[in-house]
């Protein structure tokens, strides 16, 4: 059901009025909120400001029950947006924009310029995929019915730790074991080249955070570890340069002898002897 104010409802019963998108970008770690319009005016409305993008939403529908619809939105963001201090450009591909939650409004007056008579609540969900081509960002945005699509119950039977490692449930601080280090030359976007010397494999599963440089705020898991070198899991947005700072965090296979290592066991999370599932005849 659509809501609509006394004002807006008279404006549509009316022969002429004028119409814009307003969208709102809310990030889910930062907080920052960024709000666009279709259209070429700033648009005002209940103390907010829209300002002019190149946005442009999917085609919409409405259905009767519990289905998760999804939207695609198609941007170009413009070289002045920053999050953080980070352009735009750069702030999607270090995944900034990730589960931000959308929100499309249509705002509506009587000629351009004119004070908005009301607005209509049109889409609303989280972002799910970003996919950058150029200047241009495709934004797959879930409603807010998919977050129903968890797990019940939240908590199962399951020989591996169901704990987040480092938070509250787990309770270990990983402070103590992260090392800090600094690149060398001839990386690439996938490999970080590193003086460190220690035995190979030391750091798999590790998590590599980029403190400095282009790739600041980055973050990738270690896919193996040789001396004198990491290999990422994935490629980082670009390759380190000679002295950008990094730090290693370690990482937790979820099993009981990890656990043990940190000497952890009395919180493990998982039931490691649970029984293995067999088939009876």
């Amino acid at each position: 059901m659509r809501v609509a104010t006394a004002e807006l409802r008279d404006l549509l019963d009316g022969a002429e009025f004028a119409f814009a998108d307003l969208y709102t970008i809310t990030l889910a770690a930062a907080g920052t909120a960024l709000r666009l319009t279709s259209a070429d005016i700033d648009i005002t409305y209940d103390g907010k400001t829209w300002v002019p993008a190149m946005i442009t939403g999917g085609r919409l529908r409405m259905v009767r029950g519990l289905e998760v619809d999804t939207a695609t939105f198609t941007w170009i963001p413009d070289r002045s947006l920053s999050v953080n201090g980070v352009p735009m450009q750069q702030a999607i591909l270090r995944g900034l924009l990730d589960r931000a939650q959308v929100e499309r409004h249509r705002a509506f007056f009587s000629h351009w310029g004119a004070p908005v008579a009301g607005t209509v609540l049109l889409f609303q969900g989280l972002v799910s995929d970003i996919q950058l081509n150029g200047a241009m960002a495709s934004l797959s945005v879930d409603s807010l019915l998919s977050l129903l699509n968890t797990e019940v119950p939240g908590e199962i039977y399951q020989a591996s730790c169901r704990h987040l490692f480092g938070g509250e449930a787990c309770g270990v601080d990983p402070t103590p074991w992260v090392v800090q280090g600094a690149a060398n030359d001839g990386c690439t976007p996938g490999r970080v080249a590193w003086g460190n010397r220690a035995i190979d494999g030391a750091f798999d599963g590790w998590r590599i955070m980029v403190t400095s440089g282009r790739n600041a705020g980055v973050s990738r898991t270690v896919k193996s570890s040789l001396s004198g070198a990491l290999q990422l899991s994935g490629p980082l947005p670009f390759a380190l340069s000679e002295g950008d700072s990094f730090a290693l965090m370690p990482g937790c296979d979820k099993t009981l002898a990890a656990c043990s290592g940190y000497r952890n066991t009395a919180r493990f999370g998982g039931m490691p002897f649970v029984p293995v599932p067999e088939t009876g005849t």
